[in-house]
């Protein structure tokens, strides 16, 4: 059975902040939960790719799946056959955690073949995570809305391999740019339908990663710390208001001024845990109060201020 994580319960992921200010309405309350076994506190990757990979893929995405668990990190996917399959191995080999983040109840999973993966997953101390609770299937526009939670909690994204479009892999990596995360790609000939997706996102300007050692080296630099991302900017298809500052927004924003602080300052300072911290420095950034240097924040410089 599934636990219920609503947005007040302490364990609910402050990440889901992301979702709530990214998503369509569906997101706005954050919505409910669905957790079997316990999420990593380790900081997660995903890895994300094709259903239909090439050999030499698989093999990268397992590789990659087992070094990411050797140097610290969880691994995040979405129990899809394919790249999404390797990378569950590849954690699963290592001895690491793994988080499944489907896209409805994991009574039905999709795809089927893949029941046996989840006990698996919550053996090694992982965990599966969807919005949707047992008895709804996969349906196509709940793959949009894992995507979504899947970039929104996890430090980056690696596509390993990408197929021409309409693709869920670059779907996906949609999803962590319009979140603000970074999104690594394996280079791709953009006259494969196979591998054109991948060629299409490094056109576009995600980084190229091409070895185990180098992706990793890079994925390290981005742990330690609350290491939020910039704002991204607004989707293009609406224009709203940004989100009002909540108390502990408005908390962190009087104890601010030019000087850079950091989150342990902050969180000495205004007496408020890091998940708190972390949410209020969220709604600071999007809505323009206060700006990021070196993992420190400050108040924003303002025109005629």
């Amino acid at each position: 059975m599934s636990i219920i994580l609503s947005p007040d319960d302490a364990g609910y992921p402050s990440g889901m902040a992301l979702v709530e200010l990214h998503g369509d309405k569906w997101a706005r309350p954050a919505p409910p939960l669905y957790l079997r076994g316990r999420l990593p506190e380790r900081p997660g990757v995903a890895i994300v790719g094709t259903r239909e990979p090439c050999p030499e893929a698989l093999s990268f995405a397992r590789r990659l799946a087992k070094a990411l668990v050797g140097d610290g990190w969880a691994i995040w996917s979405g129990g899809a056959k394919g790249i999404d399959l390797a990378a569950h191995e590849g954690a699963l080999s290592a001895g690491g955690p793994t988080v499944w983040v489907g896209a409805g109840g994991f009574d039905r999973p999709y795809p089927e073949k893949h029941a046996a993966l989840l006990p698996r997953i919550l053996a090694a101390g992982g965990a599966a995570l969807s919005t949707m609770p047992d008895g709804v299937p996969w349906l196509r526009h709940l793959f949009h809305r894992r995507n979504l939670v899947l970039a929104a909690l996890t430090k980056a994204m690696v596509v390993v391999q990408a197929s021409r479009p309409p693709s869920g892999s670059l779907h996906a990596a949609s999803a962590a740019r319009r979140v603000g995360k970074p999104v690594f790609a394996v280079p791709g000939a953009p006259w494969s339908d196979a591998t054109a997706g991948s060629a299409l996102l490094l056109e576009e300007g995600v980084s190229a990663v091409a070895r185990i050692e180098t992706t990793v080296s890079r994925l390290r630099r981005l742990r330690g710390g609350l290491d939020l991302p910039p704002p991204p900017p607004a989707p293009p298809r609406r224009a709203e208001a940004p989100a009002p500052l909540d108390e502990d927004a408005a908390a962190l924003l009087a104890l601010l001024d030019d000087r850079p602080r950091g989150p342990d300052w902050l969180c000495e300072q205004s007496g408020l845990d890091v998940a708190r911290v972390q949410r209020a420095l969220l709604l600071l950034l999007l809505a323009g109060e206060v700006a990021q240097v070196s993992g420190r924040y400050r108040r924003s410089a303002r025109l005629g201020g």
